[in-house]
């Protein structure tokens, strides 16, 4: 297990922890913003949730999380309700974590968790890389939990000291980044606050 602190500066206005660990050898991106860009991002989410909850927030997965995607369209919350705040940060740490590459935000959705919400595993198919910022959480109403994608890790588990699973706890300000190819599931939210999170897919 590898560990990354780093501190960018100006471009991101005050200090952000960024944690880059590698997990079963796939890199996990986790900043906790804070001061100003937090502000700025959590104040353009606040302002749209009103209108995000008046959406039809049907389940299409089967589990039971309440959300705005859907299957049969290209779900763009980001650009649709204008979170260019969250939009500029989430490429500022992609284009650090991978210069080379000129990712675009293909999708983008809001997940509302209520008590014994959860969802089932699944991963984000052949999208490049996902991830998830926290807008509202207690901090214990459901972990996100990453599986390793290694079949050999996952046979062998208990004649090794490997783990099958990572769990990363949800804070508010919280933008986790990881390949779209790695399961995860999101633990029941077995407290009586409601989580909102959301979603998107780099391509």
């Amino acid at each position: 297990m590898s560990l990354v602190r780093a501190q960018l500066g100006e471009p991101f206005i005050e200090k952000i922890m960024i944690d880059i660990r590698e997990y079963f050898g796939v890199p996990i991106l986790k900043v906790d913003f804070e001061g100003e860009t937090l502000n700025l991002i959590q104040d353009e989410i606040s302002k749209v949730i009103p209108e995000v909850k008046k959406l039809n927030l049907d389940n299409p997965w089967g589990d039971t999380v309440h959300t705005t995607f859907k299957y049969r369209k290209r779900n763009r919350d980001i650009e649709t309700f204008k979170l260019d705040n969250l939009k500029t940060e989430i490429f500022k740490l992609t284009g650090m974590m991978y210069p080379y590459y000129n990712f675009t935000l293909s999708e983008s959705w809001f997940n509302f968790s209520y008590k014994n919400n959860f969802q089932f595993d699944h991963t984000h198919g052949t999208e490049k890389l996902s991830g998830v910022y926290y807008y509202q959480t207690n901090g214990q109403d459901g972990d996100i939990k990453f599986t390793t994608p290694n079949i050999y890790e996952k046979l062998r588990l208990g004649l090794s000291r490997g783990t099958e699973t990572v769990s990363g706890q949800p804070k508010v300000g919280r933008l986790l980044i990881f390949p779209g190819y790695l399961e995860h599931r999101v633990e029941p939210n077995l407290t009586d606050s409601e989580r909102i999170s959301l979603t998107f897919n780099l391509d």
